[in-house]
């Protein structure tokens, strides 16, 4: 079962949209943020704060407005997991039922582009059972599940999309790889820093998603249709995780 490092859902905004500083932190999360930080000459403003478990940060800039969701790492959670969000579908429902509210909000701005990404893992026994669970996601690559190392597979396998919009296109990106982590407890006294613990090497599967409009329309998307794109980015997403690499 994959499980959510982060999630991420971006809009790049139309050129006729300009995005002042709005409140759609408070608007979906019913409190402020706990951390804001803002750069009026750049254009930039960040808040972010616990949600669900995680981590959310909404990331304002003049061409690209981001909300990401991050594991809040605990030290007390111990040395033999690696820091999630939780199991990908649940954490994926929750995460786009708050990118709809956002999208339906009256202050959400004509965008061109819309996309949403994610990193996901799934933790195994060792590297050869990795390689292995990788082969049967990618059944068009032929992998030598005992002798491989570094491998990085990655392909964008457009399609046209079910939305109704003419000639829109998803692509549909997506890199696998394997990868291995290791957490370690320092002790820091003065004028030293020591090494208190060591975790095991955890290996996961490692997957990641970039599901997104294709750029090759300046018109901004139809506002009306845009719930409906977002559950079709989430479709093509939950089945890339299920099925693999798929035409």
């Amino acid at each position: 079962m994959w499980e959510a490092e982060s999630l991420r859902f971006t809009a790049f905004p139309a050129p006729i949209a300009p995005v002042e500083e709005p409140s759609w932190w408070k608007d979906l999360i019913g409190e402020p943020p706990e951390r804001r930080m803002t750069a009026p000459k750049k254009g930039t403003l960040q808040e972010e704060g616990n949600f669900d478990g995680g981590r959310l940060v909404l990331s304002i800039q003049p061409m690209r407005i981001d909300w990401l969701l991050t594991a809040a790492t605990r030290q007390e959670e111990g040395l033999e997991t690696f820091p999630t969000v939780g199991p990908f579908a649940e954490t994926l429902k929750t995460f786009s039922a708050l990118i709809d509210r956002w999208i339906q909000s009256e202050t959400f701005p004509a965008v061109k582009r819309v996309a949403l990404g994610t990193v996901l893992l799934q933790q195994v026994e060792d590297k050869h059972v990795a390689y292995g669970r990788l082969a049967r996601y990618l059944p068009k690559v032929e992998l030598d599940t005992l002798n491989s190392s570094d491998f990085f597979y990655q392909i964008n396998r457009p399609r046209a999309s079910t939305s109704g919009i003419a000639n829109l296109k998803i692509n549909r990106l997506s890199k696998w790889s394997v990868s291995s982590w290791r957490s370690a407890l320092i002790a820091v006294t003065p004028g030293s820093l020591e090494q208190a613990a060591m975790g095991p090497e955890v290996f996961t599967c490692r997957l990641e998603l970039d599901i997104n409009t294709a750029p090759d329309s300046s018109e901004p998307l139809p506002r009306e249709m845009l719930p409906r794109i977002l559950q079709e980015l989430v479709n093509l997403g939950e089945e890339i995780a299920r099925d693999g690499d798929v035409l």
